[in-house]
């Protein structure tokens, strides 16, 4: 399922679903309710995002292959080693991928720049998603039904309040963001504020900082 696989080629939908055939059917029946998660569609709509977006890419689809390609040997450097058929004919591969972006100059150049983006931001925007269902998991174990309005609070108090521990202690979500909040103002108490009297307070903060 990962977004690169072991031979260094960008992973796809049906390239995916194959392996995990391959490997669920080999756990034992403890296993069956992880199986179904995993299995579930929506776990592997990220790789069609990044097929969906570097084919929106406006360059040459040869130039495309070739930053992609690159790109995905990079990642995989274990691919390339070894004196191996396969890893000499990757070693090709590799070199035969530089020559057709340095043929098409800054042309390559921004290809190269654009697909690692895009595999850049897919693992992120991934990481995001885990983590964000993590914590509203952990959330609907407490209560029976997340309503709207429920996670709007949630959202406020998890955005306001101060992280305890880590690289980003002493600062809260807001501040990280560039928005800082009025000093001494409880999140509880902004919701009693009017939109005006939240503006007001947020721009002297502002000012402050």
């Amino acid at each position: 399922m990962q977004l690169v696989t072991p031979t260094g080629e960008l992973n796809t939908r049906v390239q995916a679903q194959a392996v995990l055939a391959e490997t669920l059917a080999q756990l034992p029946d403890d296993f069956d309710k992880a199986k179904r998660q995993v299995q579930k569609p929506e776990m592997l709509n990220y790789l069609d995002r990044v097929q969906e977006k570097i084919a929106a890419l406006a360059f040459p689809e040869e130039v495309k292959q070739a930053a992609v390609r690159q790109e995905g040997l990079r990642r995989r450097p274990e691919a390339l080693q070894g004196e191996n058929a396969q890893a000499a004919a990757r070693r090709g591969v590799l070199l035969m991928c530089a020559v057709v972006l340095a043929k098409v100059g800054p042309v390559g150049e921004q290809a190269v720049v654009a697909v690692r983006d895009i595999l850049r931001r897919a693992y992120r925007a991934s990481s995001l998603v885990e983590c964000l269902n993590s914590v509203l998991r952990m959330q609907q174990a407490g209560h029976r039904r997340m309503s709207q309005g429920l996670l709007d609070l949630k959202r406020l108090w998890w955005n306001s309040h101060t992280f305890e521990a880590g690289r980003r202690r002493k600062t809260t979500p807001y501040q990280r963001l560039g928005i800082p909040l009025p000093e001494g103002l409880p999140w509880w108490d902004m919701l009693k504020l009017t939109p005006e009297q939240l503006r007001d307070k947020l721009s002297t903060a502002k000012l402050a900082n």
